[in-house]
């Protein structure tokens, strides 16, 4: 698997760029190893640093992903944890992907969650990340924020399925996946950029959206119930016993697909500039739980939605 990234990493690097734009911006920026106490933040704080083998508490399925070295986005109510560069156990296998998430209560991930995966994809391609760093550590009282950069490339995975849907691989394209965490929030933006050297925008109709391995966390819908068919504004994944999450994308779910736990549906797409650059918040991930309950909650005051 390490040498197939390897591989794949330098072929995304050469692309096939046939750009009359020299001049734009890409590729993005690298920060720094960040915090060195990432899970001590306080009420007004976020963070983002690398974990050590003592922060990572015991998932109790024994199927977590995370390693000491990968980083996390904390503030004292929730923490995301990003994969480092490298080979991943994931489908996605290029690193710089979240691998699970918890709760904070007095600077320690608590009952985290038997995440799974979801894929951050533009069209049918994704990040062959190259680094993951932080851009901002949060010690300036700001937002707390990972990116994850690299060309762009299709998932190995995903092409049986998706080239139909989208024909272009967006080889050229210099992109990052920034993950934000705001002092006392509950829910992580990520943010996608992307620098465009093409002569002709591009328009990209949908954006697709997919989650594997949901049969650990079952799927629910608002005023649907359990049920992976997505056409709802949110998808949650319930653990009953420890944190849920829920995944927003930018539009409401249409075109559902599912199968042996992977799940996805497409939202509305966008145009791939000519000549510049671009930023849009793709999805948004919300943290809460324990259960139902706890993340429709949370949900809903990220949303700032009444509840009954």
């Amino acid at each position: 698997m390490r040498a197939f990234a390897i591989a794949i990493l330098v072929i995304a690097a050469c692309g096939d760029d046939d750009s009359v734009c020299p001049t734009a911006a890409g590729p993005f920026e690298v920060g720094s190893e960040g915090h060195a106490q990432p899970l001590g933040a306080g009420p007004a704080e976020a963070r983002a640093g690398r974990l050590t083998d003592a922060d990572l508490p015991v998932v109790p399925s024994g199927l977590a992903t995370w390693r000491p070295g990968d980083f996390v986005l904390a503030n004292a109510k929730v923490a995301l944890v990003i994969e480092d560069v490298g080979a991943s156990d994931l489908y996605d296998p290029w690193g710089g992907r979240p691998v699970g998430l918890a709760r904070v209560a007095n600077g320690k991930l608590i009952e985290p969650s038997n995440f799974g995966e979801f894929f951050l994809l533009t069209g049918r391609s994704t990040v062959v990340t190259d680094s993951v760093s932080v851009i901002a550590d949060g010690s300036d009282g700001g937002p707390a924020i990972i990116r994850a950069r690299g060309k762009l490339h299709p998932i190995p995975f995903l092409e049986a399925l998706l080239p139909v849907l989208y024909p272009d691989g967006f080889f050229d394209i210099d992109a990052a996946i920034d993950y934000e965490l705001a002092p006392g929030a509950e829910h992580v933006d990520i943010r996608m950029r992307y620098a465009s050297a093409r002569a002709e925008a591009k328009a990209l109709p949908t954006v697709m959206n997919a989650l594997m391995y949901t049969k650990r966390t079952p799927v629910f819908q608002p005023g649907k119930g359990f049920d992976d068919a997505l056409e709802r504004e949110y998808v949650a994944l319930v653990d009953d016993g420890a944190t849920s999450w829920a995944y927003i994308p930018q539009g409401a779910f249409g075109g559902a697909l599912s199968a042996s736990g992977f799940v996805g549906a497409v939202s509305p797409g966008f145009t791939m500039p000519a000549c510049g650059t671009l930023d849009r918040i793709h999805a948004q991930i919300v943290i809460g739980g324990p259960g139902t309950d706890g993340i429709v909650a949370a949900v809903a005051r990220v949303r700032g939605q009444a509840t009954r």
